[in-house]
């Protein structure tokens, strides 16, 4: 059986992997907030632009008007996407957080298990 502090350099690791765990979900966290502003910002200009349209006097404002149209709701999708990807990467980013934590906390139970035993013996 190892003595406990032999166990010292395991939880300074395993601290450091968790911190760096718990930075990249933070990252990707302020990610997934700046990916649904600035999908909610298209939004908000597409509503605006639309709510804003007047009647044109030529088509080829009209022609130009919708492919503007267009254009925005093609970047709304992709945004939409990027999103979703913005998610699902904070979700994997979590989870391997949280795993770190318990690793963590397992570690730090097994040295204060051997403490305890040789404070017994």
């Amino acid at each position: 059986m190892r003595r406990p502090e032999e166990l010292n350099s395991m939880l300074r690791h395993a601290g450091n992997t968790e911190k760096n765990a718990k930075l990249q979900w933070v990252k990707a966290r302020d990610a997934v907030r700046g990916a649904a502003h600035q999908l909610q910002e298209l939004k908000d200009y597409l509503q605006q632009y639309s709510a804003g349209a007047v009647e044109a006097a030529r088509v080829g404002d009209l022609v130009n008007r919708k492919h503007f149209v267009e254009r925005l709701q093609q970047a709304i999708a992709q945004q939409s996407e990027a999103c979703l990807q913005a998610r699902r990467a904070e979700a994997a980013y979590l989870e391997r957080w949280q795993k770190q934590q318990q690793n963590l906390k397992a570690l730090e139970r097994l040295k204060e298990q051997r403490v305890q035993a040789v404070e017994q013996n």
